[in-house]
């Protein structure tokens, strides 16, 4: 994230304070904090958009009992 920011593309930065230590060190907990979260609801997209990963077996049930 912080290339990213410090090259120009994210043109919301100032450079210039990007080189700064304390700037870095606090757009990586940023970062890093809201990584699980942001990770996690992508997955969750990524399953309702292109179904689970996950095998089903053939003595799978329901919740009515009925075999998948």
């Amino acid at each position: 994230m912080i290339v990213l920011m410090s090259s120009g593309i994210l043109r919301v930065f100032d450079t210039k304070e990007l080189s700064k230590s304390a700037v870095i060190v606090g757009v990586g907990f940023l970062v890093g904090y809201f990584s699980d979260s942001a990770i996690g609801k992508l997955t969750e997209i990524a399953n309702t958009l292109f179904g689970s990963n996950s095998p089903r077996h053939a003595n799978d049930k329901n919740s009515d009992g009925e075999e998948l």
